[in-house]
């Protein structure tokens, strides 16, 4: 496993070989708020994100809430203007099915999605957050583009579904 690029003897040493030693990370600055839609939209401060041209691990850490019971998110990635091999995901959350608060969930989910395909989490019926963890080592980028994070409600319904301030991002290239 690299921990650092291989630099040559004669190789410089320049801000962009460095910064690729860096992990690159969003943090999401303040709460986004959707209703009565199913259609999957990159969210406003998870997104953006340069994935160059190699390997990458990727990870999500998410913070979502619901005031309503039975209204759960559908989470998916997108690479746009980029080229990758739609690598598969770990998605872990609460499970579709879940019905319990946010510290005695009752049932919970470890799926494997593809970046182009949907998770969906039930969310807990309260103001407190449900956590998201969605990552991915093995995320092969041909051409370079920006990574975004997209959700939406999984039914439509007239209560918000909110992604909270503090979710994150997180990128690196390992290859």
């Amino acid at each position: 496993m690299a921990l650092y690029s291989v630099l040559a003897a004669s190789q410089k040493l320049t801000a962009a070989g460095l910064n690729l030693l860096i992990p690159n990370i969003i943090v999401k600055g303040s709460d986004t708020s959707r209703n009565t839609t199913i259609s999957s939209t990159a969210d406003p401060d998870l997104q953006g994100m340069t994935l160059a041209v190699g390997t990458h691990e990727v990870h999500m850490l998410i913070l979502a809430s619901c005031a309503a019971s039975g209204v759960n998110i559908r989470t998916g990635w997108v690479l746009s203007g980029g080229t990758w091999n739609v690598p598969i995901r770990a998605c872990t959350g609460p499970g579709q099915a879940a019905t319990g608060g946010t510290t005695d969930n009752t049932t919970f989910q470890a799926d494997g999605n593809a970046a182009n395909v949907s998770a969906f989490y039930a969310l807990a019926a309260t103001s407190a957050y449900s956590v998201i963890h969605e990552d991915c080592f093995t995320v092969d980028v041909s051409v370079s583009g920006t990574l975004a994070f997209y959700w939406a409600q999984m039914v439509s319904n007239g209560t918000d579904v909110t992604v909270h301030a503090g979710s994150s991002m997180w990128a690196r290239q390992i290859g």
